[in-house]
């Protein structure tokens, strides 16, 4: 029992400064919404369903980067990056940043805490409480 306590507590650690990084925003997107804005920026700030992808991202983004080692954390950096420029070249299109979104998301959570369906052309469009689905075991 001991010996689980130390990862239970970095495992706690980890899902509060996920959750502290994208809670501020609770009814926003992870960022804040003021100041210069992309176009893709403000689109999202307009739309609740943009809104509540880029919270979903945002939050398994700091937690993948979180247990990741150095190499790997600094490859995740770089590929968000990469990532940001590509969402923005959607500009303030809903249809194509929802896309764009979905696809992260499938690239950052495991397969098996996705929803039936989801990133199938919007079928398994997230919503409310079933963001994710709960680990298995």
């Amino acid at each position: 029992m001991l010996k689980f306590f130390p990862i239970a507590l970095i495992a706690l650690g980890i899902s509060a400064a996920a959750a502290q990084a994208t809670d501020r925003y609770v009814d926003g997107p992870s960022f804040p919404c003021g100041g210069r804005l992309t176009p893709s920026e403000h689109a999202i700030c307009h739309d609740a369903y943009l809104s509540e992808l880029d919270r979903t991202m945002a939050r398994h983004y700091y937690i993948k980067r979180d247990l990741s080692g150095h190499r790997a954390r600094k490859a995740l950096q770089s590929d968000q990056k990469l990532w940001l420029r590509w969402r923005d070249t959607c500009g303030a299109g809903v249809g194509c940043l929802a896309r764009r979104y979905e696809q992260r998301i499938l690239d950052l959570v495991p397969r098996d805490r996705l929803p039936p369906g989801f990133g199938c052309g919007g079928a398994g469009r997230l919503t409310g409480r079933h963001m994710l689905l709960p680990p298995k075991g």
